[in-house]
């Protein structure tokens, strides 16, 4: 299993992984394509590939010392095998090294999978925005997950 950077030729397997996550965040093909191929994109986008495949991504975006987690998403044959664990902590790992100390995301309220893994991670349920998903109407749940003195060993 390798994390790597994602780079333009991974959009088509991006896109299709998160075909198939009702719970992901939904993006036109361009807004990938410029995140990916800006020289100012201030994201990080990391890809899981197992065999030669891409099998799930992370897309954090970075404001100042913090980072907002934007999408995280495993194909279907590799949910519940470590996968989205070893994105997520890479993704923190990249983002701390580039001076991000504080993590941040909402989730729907329904999806417990996600949750639950954040909350393995160390998140914390910060507060709630109503109705914010649409398709249905469904409350955001804001996490947040801050690294402290002691995480700089990272």
């Amino acid at each position: 299993m390798l994390i790597r950077t994602a780079t333009p030729e991974d959009i088509p397997t991006i896109l299709a992984i998160e075909g198939k996550a009702p719970h992901a965040a939904h993006w036109p093909e361009e807004e990938y394509r410029e995140m990916l191929e800006s020289q100012t994109s201030r994201r990080l986008v990391l890809v899981l590939e197992e065999r030669g495949t891409v099998q799930g991504f992370v897309i954090g975006h970075l404001l100042d010392q913090e980072c907002e987690i934007e999408n995280l998403v495993v194909a279907p044959d590799f949910r519940r095998l470590g996968s989205g664990s070893k994105l997520l902590q890479n993704l923190i790992d990249a983002a701390y090294h580039a001076g991000v100390s504080a993590f941040f995301l909402e989730v729907r309220e329904s999806n417990l999978a996600a949750r639950s893994l954040y909350n393995r991670v160390g998140f914390a349920e910060n507060g709630r925005r109503k109705r914010y998903y649409r398709e249905p109407d469904e409350d955001g749940i804001l996490l947040t997950f801050r690294l402290s003195s002691a995480d700089n060993s990272r």
